[in-house]
């Protein structure tokens, strides 16, 4: 049984472990990479820098490393079968592909998204009213086409 175990490790955890530090220090560098990007873009457009700004690197690293641990685990467990951590590196591979187009982005497009979903919030923030003047606008249509087709 402990020449079992021996092996487990020797053989599988081993490459495992690699593969595994491997997937994470890339994500953990495309991720620097991508906020010293940011600090830059921000600067360039007179964008102030703020904490807030600064926590969403936090945000975004724990949106990528808690599915990123799961899947670890699911690579340990097939490890027996799957000489590499698969799952893992797939993982990292499509963060790390975020990253890279989020760096790539231009940054009046990510402007215009911003002011996008500004604009979203408002009209969410004031349903009520963006329903009453959309009825009206609509009601004064139909009244003008049905004066248009008398």
């Amino acid at each position: 049984m402990e020449e079992l175990f021996n092996e487990f490790v020797n053989e599988h955890l081993f490459k495992l472990s690699i593969g595994v530090g491997v997937a994470y220090a890339g994500v953990l560098i495309a991720m620097g990479i991508d906020f010293v990007f940011g600090v830059k873009k921000a600067r360039q457009l007179k964008i102030d820098r703020t904490s807030t700004g600064f926590k969403m690197t936090a945000t975004k690293a724990q949106k990528y490393f808690s599915p990123m641990l799961c899947l670890t685990v699911v690579d340990v467990i097939t490890s027996v079968y799957i000489p590499v951590p698969a799952f893992t590196l797939l993982w990292a591979c499509y963060c790390s592909f975020c990253e890279f187009r989020s760096v790539t982005e231009k940054s009046w497009k990510k402007k215009e998204l911003r002011d996008a979903a500004n604009t979203m919030k408002v009209i969410i923030e004031n349903k009520d009213d963006f329903a009453k003047v959309l009825a009206e606008i609509l009601k004064e249509k139909e009244v003008i086409n049905d004066a248009g087709t008398k």
